[in-house]
């Protein structure tokens, strides 16, 4: 089952399993064990899940564990998030609440059902339009 939907996973990207292992640092022995009925330890596992924005559960049985996203004192670059898919579009951003906009709300949707390239792509164009109004 792993090395099926790792290989479907790459397809999607327009990559191979042996590209994806090397970016990885992993040696490409591994993806001939895959090949062969041999699955990830947990930490590889996890990288290659990261990699294609995907769960460790959903790379190693092609299902997804039902699950509700939260956020619990995440910090990034010194802002703490709390909240969840459950609170109708509120967070609590160091401490203040903040509803989130239709807008940002269709934003968030669409960076999460992007794969990494596409993810940084967005981005990418995101800090330009907010360098140009910078400026």
């Amino acid at each position: 089952m792993f090395f099926t939907k790792f290989k479907e996973l790459c397809s999607k990207m327009n990559t191979t399993p042996t590209a994806v292992v090397k970016e990885l640092g992993y040696s490409t022995n591994k993806v001939t064990a895959w090949k062969h009925g041999s699955i990830p330890n947990l930490e590889v596992a996890a990288k290659i899940a990261q990699y294609f924005n995907v769960s460790t559960d959903y790379l190693l049985t092609g299902e997804e564990k039902a699950h509700t996203n939260t956020f619990n004192n995440h910090a990034v670059n010194g802002t703490i998030v709390q909240g969840n898919n459950a609170n109708n579009g509120t967070l609590t951003v160091n401490g203040g609440q903040h509803t989130l906009s239709a807008e940002t709300l269709e934003l968030i949707r669409v960076f999460d059902s992007l794969d990494v390239k596409g993810r940084h792509k967005l981005l990418d164009v995101a800090f330009k339009l907010e360098e140009e109004k910078n400026n």
